[in-house]
């Protein structure tokens, strides 16, 4: 399955009051995944969730693509809660 099929974009307000142009990820591609719930602190990063859940920061986008209301993957609020896919 094509995780960004029909690849749309929209524009969307950062925290910093710039528009992004972003794609909007296909959240039905992660249906019937496991996951686990986080609460993000001032610390987090993609990555870095990453590297302590898969030992792969690289595989950063895993967690961005259950996360569509994250706009922006490398400036996350703290506080804000996360979808982690594990299993």
């Amino acid at each position: 399955m094509d995780r960004y099929a029909n690849e749309r974009t929209a524009t969307m307000p950062h925290r910093n009051g710039t528009q992004v142009r972003v794609v909007l990820r296909n959240p039905h591609f992660w249906i019937n995944q496991k996951y686990i719930t986080y609460t993000l602190s001032a610390a987090d990063h993609m990555w870095t969730l990453a590297d302590r859940y898969y030992r792969n920061s690289f595989d950063w986008w895993v967690i961005a693509d259950m996360n569509p209301h994250i706009v922006c993957p490398d400036d996350l609020n703290y506080g804000l809660t996360a979808l982690i896919p594990v299993g």
